[in-house]
């Protein structure tokens, strides 16, 4: 079966009330975050080279989880490869909508839709 290319549904995203571009690679796979760009813009790219949706999705909410986390101070890096999250679980009950609705905002899920 062919993969279909995953083009996002939008090119924004909003993190903590701010747009941010979210960009697809066909080169690469993985993905990263750049929490300020030149013009003062968050980026989000996720390589999609041989990656079906799932492991997209998955790339999109660790860049959403990373970039709130670092945009927020509650990243702390150890010795250049390892990096510590440092948050409680009253921070936790507030990361989990700022995710849907980074999730909503760029067309990834329907936040609305009925689950249970």
């Amino acid at each position: 079966m062919k993969r279909k290319r995953f083009k996002p549904t939008r090119k924004k995203i909003i993190i903590n009330s701010r747009e941010w571009k979210l960009e697809s690679c066909n080169k690469d796979a993985g993905a990263e975050f750049k929490l300020y760009d030149k013009y003062g813009t968050g980026i989000i790219r996720i390589g999609v080279k041989n990656a079906d949706k799932r492991s997209v999705m998955e790339s999109l909410v660790h860049e959403i989880i990373e970039g709130t986390l670092t945009d927020e101070n509650k990243r702390w890096k150890e010795d250049g490869t390892k990096m510590l999250f440092c948050f409680d679980h009253e921070y936790l009950t507030t990361l989990c909508p700022k995710i849907v609705t980074a999730l909503a905002s760029c067309g990834a899920i329907d936040a609305y839709r009925k689950v249970l």
